[in-house]
C-alpha cells in the first residue's frame, strides 16, 4: 500500500515539473524579466547597479524570511522598484503551528524565481548574493543582543495578530454552528 503510495507521489511530482517546465519554455522565458528592464533602462552601469542592489535586497528577504519562517515569497508577492533596485513583500507573514506554540519552517528555505535568477547572472549569486547573507547572518550572531528586543515585539505583535485571527474564526465557525 506505501508502494502504490510512492508511485502515485512520484508520478505526480513528475507531472507537476512537467507542467513547471513546459510553462517556462514556452509560456514565460526566464529572460522575461531581464528583456522588460532591458527595454525601460538603456544604461549598462544603471542596469548593473540595480542588478547588484537587487542581489543584496533579497539575500537579506530571502534569510529573514527563512529565519521568520515567513511563508513562500511567490513571484506575484515581490515587487521591484526599478530606480532603486529595492525588493519588497507585499504580504509577509510568519507561518505558526495551529497552537502558536513554533514558528513553521518551509521544505525549502530560499525559492528564487527563475526570472530573477537569469536577471542577476551567476556572478551576483555566487558573489553578491552569498556574500550579503553572510554578512546578514554575521551581523544578527554579532549583535543579537542589540537586535533581540526588536525581534521580541515583532514576534509578539505576530502572535498576538494571529491569536485574534484564530479567535474570531472560532467565534465564526461556532456561531455558524448554532
Amino acid at each position: 500500500n506505501s508502494n502504490n503510495s510512492n508511485n502515485e507521489d512520484t508520478k505526480r511530482v513528475q507531472h507537476e515539473l512537467e507542467l513547471f517546465n513546459d510553462v517556462t519554455k514556452h509560456l514565460i522565458p526566464s529572460n522575461c524579466l531581464s528583456n522588460f528592464i532591458q527595454q525601460k533602462i538603456h544604461r549598462f552601469d544603471y542596469i548593473w547597479g540595480i542588478r547588484r542592489r537587487t542581489a543584496i535586497k533579497f539575500a537579506c528577504l530571502s534569510l529573514l524570511s527563512h529565519l521568520f519562517s515567513i511563508e513562500s515569497h511567490s513571484p506575484e508577492q515581490i515587487q521591484m522598484s526599478l530606480t532603486s533596485g529595492q525588493i519588497y513583500l507585499s504580504n509577509p507573514k510568519i507561518r505558526f503551528n495551529s497552537s502558536l506554540t513554533s514558528i513553521l519552517q518551509p521544505q525549502l528555505p530560499f525559492q528564487i524565481p527563475l526570472n530573477l535568477v537569469h536577471f542577476l547572472r551567476p556572478f551576483a549569486f555566487g558573489g553578491t548574493f552569498l556574500t550579503s547573507i553572510a554578512v546578514m547572518a554575521e551581523g544578527i550572531s554579532n549583535y543579537s543582543e542589540y537586535i533581540e528586543p526588536v525581534l521580541q515585539i515583532v514576534l509578539r505583535s505576530e502572535l498576538l495578530s494571529q491569536q485574534k485571527s484564530l479567535n474570531s474564526s472560532s467565534a465564526n465557525s461556532s456561531s455558524n454552528s448554532s
